[in-house]
């Protein structure tokens, strides 16, 4: 084959919206793994969460959670690689969402942390999230403080679609360097170390693997995609992907709900995905 690895993101690019993997899509990625092609998973969500998931989909093994943030090994449990938020921008952080009333969790080894529970959140753990959840009843910025030791694996606030924008640009304005804030879903801001992200998640895959990135195909639909996408040999954006990230994909696949990455792992495996250049 010519490509011999692939990266994917799961939510809205591999899953679709009826929230199944498509049977054509599970006989795709055995067929490619058969045949000796890598396929890493390279999703936003926290390990509990997206262990069941990988598995049944035959996608078990490593997978980079927290979007680049944390390597987990489903069969064992076991986190091979964690590159937390570092600590000096934990504070900045926490009062940049507490001064603005604005709802924000984050991740301390796999357990979501809040300062008290909110229907957003509440919505957000039940369809994104598995295992435990604590309310820290104090301000996180007071919790880091009184727990100085933590290292959070990633940020995550429920804002305003309209308000999104904005707040991007001022938090890697006002706190980037050592960290990156991005957007997983309209309403989700995330921020991890700018250690993590799955564009880095993708080059490690390729180190671990020894597949050149030339030949790695990467696929995704939401901005958080953009940076594995601009890494990999080839990025593809599913066609219910955000205008962003298709306008810096290479090919545009059909949609999530139309078996659009099976599609491709099939042309792939069958010799014939160079022809959509």
């Amino acid at each position: 084959m010519k490509y011999n690895a692939i990266a994917l993101d799961f939510d809205g690019t591999t899953l679709r919206g009826d929230g199944t993997v498509s049977e054509r899509t599970l006989n795709a990625i055995k067929e490619y793994k058969a045949r000796g092609g890598k396929i890493a998973l390279c999703t936003g969500r926290m390990f509990n969460s997206i262990a069941p998931e990988a598995e049944r989909a035959g996608l078990g093994g490593e997978v980079y959670c927290y979007n680049g943030a944390a390597l987990y090994d489903t069969k064992s449990g076991v986190r091979r690689a964690h590159f937390p938020v570092p600590t000096k921008s934990i504070a900045g952080i926490c009062k940049y969402f507490e001064e603005r009333d604005l709802y924000f969790q984050t991740y301390l080894d796999d357990v979501v942390f809040c300062q008290k529970f909110s229907e957003a959140g509440d919505y957000y753990y039940k369809h994104f999230s598995k295992g435990a959840r604590f309310a820290t009843g104090i301000p996180l910025s007071a919790y880091f403080e009184k727990h100085p030791e933590a290292r959070p694996t990633k940020f995550l606030a429920i804002l305003n679609p309209d308000e999104m924008r904005g707040h991007i640009d001022a938090i890697n304005e006002s706190l980037g360097g050592p960290i990156t804030a991005m957007c997983s879903n309209a309403e989700y801001l995330e921020i991890v170390s700018a250690r993590a992200g799955k564009g880095n998640a993708l080059l490690n895959f390729c180190k671990q693997t020894g597949v050149p990135v030339e030949q790695c195909v990467a696929f995704g639909d939401s901005l958080n995609d953009i940076p594995m996408l601009k890494a990999a040999g080839v990025g593809i954006a599913v066609e219910n992907a955000r205008d962003e990230v298709k306008a810096i994909a290479d090919y545009v696949c059909p949609s999530n709900d139309e078996d659009g990455v099976a599609r491709v792992i099939e042309m792939i495996i069958g010799g014939s995905f160079e022809l959509m250049k």
